[in-house]
């Protein structure tokens, strides 16, 4: 993926996000609708790039069974999500993962 694709697409993701459930990560009920999608933040392993692809064509979001199994996917596939760009989103910040820690 070239870096003009991959920002393309890491804008589009936060448009995504900003859409659905607002842009700074404070309001009660963008947070209520993002549980109910993903479930519990804390218990949930999802890639942000499968997120958004599997809630606008209808498919099922694609879980992790841990942190570590994520990690691994994200490398393998490439799936990888501006941290830069999550942070200026905070529903998109709470789904980060350290993919290299």
């Amino acid at each position: 993926m070239t870096n003009k694709s991959r920002a393309k697409k890491t804008q589009s993701i936060v448009q995504y996000f900003n859409a659905n459930y607002g842009t700074q990560g404070t309001n009660l009920s963008g947070w209520q609708r993002l549980c109910a999608e993903v479930g519990a933040l804390k218990a949930v392993h999802i890639n942000i790039l499968d997120f958004v692809h599997a809630k606008r064509t209808g498919q099922a979001v694609p879980f992790h069974p841990s942190r570590a199994a994520l990690s691994q996917y994200i490398v393998a596939t490439g799936k990888f999500f501006s941290k830069r760009a999550a942070k200026e989103n905070g529903y998109l910040a709470a789904l980060l993962v350290e993919v290299w820690g």
